[in-house]
């Protein structure tokens, strides 16, 4: 996930992120407390492209990034996708507290 994209601040604000957060969307006494809640990480983990679902193709977001790398101003694209099992605990490469991901610099384009 590239942190500098505009909207990911906010994820990274609230308790939980989208899935905790979108009910209480701007509510005045609830959205406060989720903000109050422990500390945003980044987990970082090894999942087979083929298990994902996306609505466009994988290949062009991780294409376009590597574009920018070279191009500056390459037009980037981007795509969610959905991992719907769980994660075994082995595939998980890395849990890094938001605030040192950012210190290291893992969060910017062109990762």
């Amino acid at each position: 996930m590239i942190l500098d994209d505009c909207g990911v601040e906010y994820f990274f604000s609230l308790y939980g992120g989208e899935a905790i957060s979108m009910p209480f969307d701007n509510h005045p006494s609830i959205t406060p407390k989720l903000a109050s809640i422990g500390k945003p990480v980044v987990v970082e983990v090894a999942v087979p492209g083929n298990a994902l679902r996306a609505c466009h193709p994988m290949s062009t977001t991780i294409l376009s990034r590597y574009h920018q790398t070279v191009r500056e101003d390459a037009h980037l694209f981007e795509a969610e996708a959905m991992w719907r099992t769980p994660v075994a605990p082995e595939h998980v490469l890395s849990v890094t507290p938001l605030d040192s991901f950012l210190a290291q610099g893992l969060g910017a384009a062109g990762r």
